[in-house]
């Protein structure tokens, strides 16, 4: 009986040693070792009021640009019914990758097809290829916008022939509106010559015509005047406000350090231009383009059709576990956003697109929580863009200290 016990005792003991060899490899397996772990973001998706989030420290990234032109069209607006259609809202050229960012008002008696029209001008046969691209249709403008920027998020990694045009020949991507609806419209183009594999140029004409009667020859529809008095020229500025453009590159990418013992800091996104009333503006976050229609240097205010890459490096100096509340606060105004978070690698990370509930200044929305381990450092990677329809500056906040109150 007693060898018996003996044998229930070793065979205990070896049973404890198993189940504590496996809870530390387990707890090991967790803890960061050197460099960057990967991250296990909590989505809360709450708001807080604003005034209970203390921003901390002013972030101010210089940023970089990449990318093709960014062809931007916002003026006219609202087309009225008085607007002879088709109308043409903006024109201009593009070669190789191009970005179209529209947003406009159906405010006709009747049916209108609002969009784009790519023509092939050269000699060559060119194949057009989309990337990114979404749409938006709603009677309350932010909602067409966030719908629009949540179709480009889902399709930016895709790259998909769509036509192939002759010379003279035009695609048309528009969408059938009703009075009284908007239209937003972020779509990424590339035109590649079919036989030479170089970039070519075309034509894109941003236009409406009536029901689904699609015109002849895009490059032809007269160019709509802009609405009365939405044209301003600062005095002293190098640029003027015209509401439709062209510019340089559709991208910004910016590098942020946070530091836990900072307990919160924030980040100004897609604020006034630099020399306006309100600016925040972070460096090399405007460019100034060109409006080929009016034929005025221009900046697109708000930056519509932008597309901001940040890669953000937390570092969690305390000795404790902590908590990176992701917050963003729009106090400018109001609207209905969103916000992509990429774990981990800038590639292959998990990515987590994160779609706002109606917001407005008075609150902060709680978008991420991410926890961190004693010492431990974490990569994250937030892309964002202001939707047509809302209104920037986007302010983003990295918490350490925050208790939520959700309202």
């Amino acid at each position: 009986m007693s060898h018996f016990r003996i044998l229930i005792a070793v065979f205990t003991l070896l049973v404890l040693l198993l189940i504590s060899a496996l809870v530390g490899t387990l707890l090991y397996s967790g803890q960061k070792q050197s460099g960057i772990t990967s991250v296990s973001m909590i989505q809360p998706r709450a708001t807080i009021p604003a005034d209970s989030v203390s921003p901390g420290v002013k972030i101010q990234p210089e940023l970089n640009d990449s990318g093709g032109v960014l062809i931007f069209s916002d003026n006219p607006e609202y087309l009225f019914a008085n607007i002879s259609f088709p109308i043409a809202m903006y024109r201009s050229n593009a070669t190789g990758e191009f970005r179209v960012f529209y947003h406009h008002v159906n405010d006709a008696d009747r049916p209108l097809s609002i969009g784009v029209a790519i023509t092939n001008i050269g000699f060559q046969t060119v194949d057009i290829y989309v990337r990114g691209h979404g749409w938006g249709i709603s009677i309350y403008p932010d909602v067409a916008g966030q719908n629009a920027l949540r179709g480009w998020f889902l399709t930016e990694h895709n790259f998909t022939l769509i036509a192939t045009l002759q010379r003279g020949q035009s695609l048309f991507m528009t969408n059938l509106t009703q009075n009284g609806e908007t239209v937003s419209g972020i779509e990424d183009f590339s035109a590649i010559a079919k036989d030479s594999n170089v970039t070519a140029e075309v034509e894109i004409t941003v236009l409406a015509f009536n029901g689904t009667e699609e015109p002849n020859d895009p490059t032809q529809v007269p160019i709509s005047v802009p609405t009365q008095g939405s044209i301003k020229c600062p005095v002293g500025l190098n640029f003027c406000l015209t509401g439709r453009g062209t510019f340089p590159y559709y991208n910004r990418f910016g590098v942020i350090e946070l530091f836990t013992g900072n307990q919160s800091s924030y980040l100004v996104v897609d604020s006034s231009p630099p020399g306006l009333p309100y600016s925040e503006a972070m460096r090399n976050e405007y460019i100034v383009g060109y409006d080929f229609v009016d034929h005025l240097n221009t900046v697109d205010v708000g930056n519509y059709g932008i597309i901001y890459y940040f890669k953000i490096m937390i570092y969690n100096t305390l000795r404790t576990n902590t908590i990176c509340h992701l917050l963003m606060e729009p106090t400018g105004g109001f609207g209905h956003y969103i916000i992509l978070v990429r774990e981990g690698d800038a590639i292959t990370g998990k990515e987590n697109l994160l779609v706002s509930p109606f917001l407005d200044y008075r609150v902060a929305w709680l978008f991420g929580e991410i926890p961190l381990k004693k010492g431990e450092d974490i990569d994250i990677y937030i892309v964002t863009a202001l939707p047509g329809g809302s209104y920037g500056p986007q302010e983003l906040i990295f918490s350490f200290n925050l208790v939520p109150v959700f309202t």
